[in-house]
């Protein structure tokens, strides 16, 4: 009479190890997907900003984007500006991160006005392959009373 810890039939144990074996490739290959996708995500940039007596204090930050490469970072035109800004370019490090902060001179007395609109920041590698865009409240580029 068989015990319980009997063999297993040739056939079972050869599923089962076949089973373990596509079970650990396919986390093996999920891993290397997630870190791929972390490693070479989509480049990004985000923006918080700041009034102050000086004008806008931006402090910009990007992540995703290849090692060791120059990001020329401009703005588009504030309310009561004349034209887009410049804000000149922040080197990566070795993770494809930056970060810069810029300071904008005021554009507006009219704070309320720039309450409603916004201002989008766009990042771009410096042979244009890549950019990324943030929006912000165009509030920072409202004067301050003196």
């Amino acid at each position: 009479m068989p015990s319980s810890s009997a063999v297993r039939p040739p056939r079972l144990v050869a599923m089962h190890v076949l089973l373990r074996a596509a079970l650990s490739l396919s986390l093996l290959l999920l891993g290397a997907g997630v870190l791929r996708a972390a490693v070479s995500g989509a480049p990004a940039v985000s923006v918080e900003g700041e009034r102050t007596p000086q004008g806008a204090k931006l402090a910009l930050r990007g992540t995703g984007w290849p090692a060791r490469v120059a990001v020329s970072l401009s703005a588009s035109t504030p309310p009561g500006g004349s034209a887009p800004l410049d804000f000149g370019s922040a080197m990566t490090n070795a993770s494809g991160e930056f970060r810069a902060t810029k300071l904008s001179p005021c554009t507006t007395p009219d704070s309320a006005a720039a309450e409603r609109a916004s201002v989008t920041i766009t990042a771009r590698s410096a042979d244009g392959a890549q950019s990324a865009d943030a929006k912000i409240a165009a509030s920072p580029w409202a004067c301050l009373p003196r």
